[in-house]
């Protein structure tokens, strides 16, 4: 039997897919739930329509049910944090913005700045962008961040491994549920890190951070809203 083929998407899809970010977009968990379900909803459709079998797309199907559940006040284990030992788990978008916050940290001292200066610097600017923070702050999620680091990636002032970055990588396929998340954790710092020594010069870091890491911070806090702040 012949694989199907994907077509590119047509404007009735694009024209589905937009409504459902939209509705997505209005926030709040309602909104977001039901967006997202009904993004799954129509990529299952057009998948089923391009002959995909219903194996293939069962999990998906899943999830859209398990949304709709929660909207009728059903909760689905598959929605239920699991417990880890240590300290509280933090949610997506906190890691996210600490991940953001670290890698701007350090690509500011890779362009020069002082360690004292570059905390300064972003405490200083996601204090601007509504964020009630001290500079220590700043420092304890960088160092939260980079201690899942692969080894000599990463660090300001130093080129990075390739091969053990190339090593790292795997991680977010393994079949140990700790690895992948040891992934996702600095997954974040790891791409912005890339982008900036491939395209970044040392007296770029301000702009770097400005222009690109600031509205990714502004974005973290708007979404994350109280379980952030």
């Amino acid at each position: 039997m012949s694989r199907p083929v994907i077509l590119g998407p047509a404007p009735l899809l694009l024209a589905a897919l937009d409504h459902a970010r939209k509705h997505y977009d209005l926030g709040g968990p309602e909104h977001r739930r039901r967006g997202a379900a009904n993004t799954v909803a129509i990529l299952i459709e057009e998948m089923r329509r391009q002959g995909v079998p219903f194996d293939a797309l069962r999990p998906a199907f899943e999830l859209v049910k398990s949304l709709g559940d929660l909207d009728q006040g059903v909760e689905d284990a598959m929605f239920k944090a699991s417990r880890t030992s240590g300290r509280p788990p933090a949610s997506t978008r906190e890691e996210q913005l600490w991940q953001i916050a670290a890698v701007a940290v350090s690509i500011l001292m890779d362009g020069g700045f002082s360690k004292r200066e570059a905390k300064r610097h972003v405490g200083h600017t996601l204090r601007e962008l509504g964020l009630s923070i001290s500079d220590e702050t700043v420092v304890n999620w960088r160092s939260r961040v980079t201690a899942d680091l692969p080894r000599s990636v990463g660090a300001p002032g130093r080129p990075d491994d390739t091969s053990s970055l190339t090593t790292f990588r795997q991680l977010r396929n393994s079949v140990s549920s700790e690895q992948r998340l040891r992934y996702q954790r600095v997954a974040l710092y790891l791409g912005e890190w890339r982008r900036w020594r491939e395209y970044g010069k040392p007296h770029q870091a301000e702009r770097f951070v400005a222009r690109v890491l600031a509205p990714a911070m502004k974005k973290f806090i708007a979404e994350g809203g109280a379980e952030i702040l």
